[in-house]
């Protein structure tokens, strides 16, 4: 947040209602940038910029490194908080227990589901993981339209063009400024299927969008009621 966004009232006689208003509602957007996920890819700001930084450096799957790296990389160029929300972003996006399909592939102690926390950075070791590769081929300035970073050094993308929706294939849990998000994660086959049926008619209607979805879903309920 740069000091020309807030609003500059000078000696006029204004209503501190006003004040708080209008400055509230400044300090609300750039929030959301920060909790809320993007439509286009799924992602809130620091996992995209965790991502692109390991993309900029090519740590693909099979050339892993120190954690430490790419953390060090992220808070230097493109998102310039604490290291220890840098590194947290990234054990996210590695753990399978967070995500159906994680786009980080982690090596080492990266916690469990019980909530144990992962190994300090400088001890683990991490790439962007198989799957990513399959969903993420590039990134290239004539498809996705890029933006400076914060001291406009460096050039990074708007959003990260994924092959499927990441946001229902993952799901996400945000809070930002008056305002939450609470995407729960679905099956890719389900979310692959839905998405070529909309494809191939835009005008579909939801019923029979999807309607496989909900007959495989019944299935699944009787069978579960059966094991009880």
């Amino acid at each position: 947040m740069n000091k020309q966004d807030f609003i500059e009232h000078h000696n006029d006689e204004v209503e501190l209602h006003d004040i708080i208003q209008d400055n509230k509602k400044i300090y609300a957007l750039t929030t959301f940038k920060r909790a809320i996920p993007y439509y286009k890819d799924g992602l809130i700001e620091i996992y995209r910029r965790a991502l692109w930084c390991m993309i900029d450096n090519k740590y693909f799957y099979g050339k892993q490194i120190k954690s430490a790296s790419p953390v060090g990389e992220l808070i230097a160029k493109w998102h310039p908080h604490g290291d220890i929300a840098a590194y947290q972003s990234i054990v996210t996006l590695s753990q399978p227990w967070t995500n159906n399909h994680p786009l980080i592939r982690g090596y080492g102690n990266w916690g469990n589901v019980l909530g144990d926390p992962a190994a300090s950075m400088r001890y683990t070791e991490c790439s962007l993981s198989e799957f990513f590769g399959d969903v993420c081929e590039t990134i290239r300035a004539e498809y996705v339209d890029f933006i400076p970073n914060f001291d406009e050094k460096y050039m990074e993308p708007d959003y990260i063009p994924f092959k499927v929706p990441i946001l229902l294939v993952n799901g996400i849990f945000g809070i930002a400024d008056s305002c939450t998000v609470s995407i729960p994660p679905h099956n890719l086959n389900d979310v692959i299927m839905i998405c070529k049926r909309y494809i191939n008619n835009k005008n579909i209607r939801n019923d029979r969008l999807l309607k496989d979805f909900y007959r495989i879903f019944q299935i699944m309920v009787k069978y579960l009621i059966n094991l009880i």
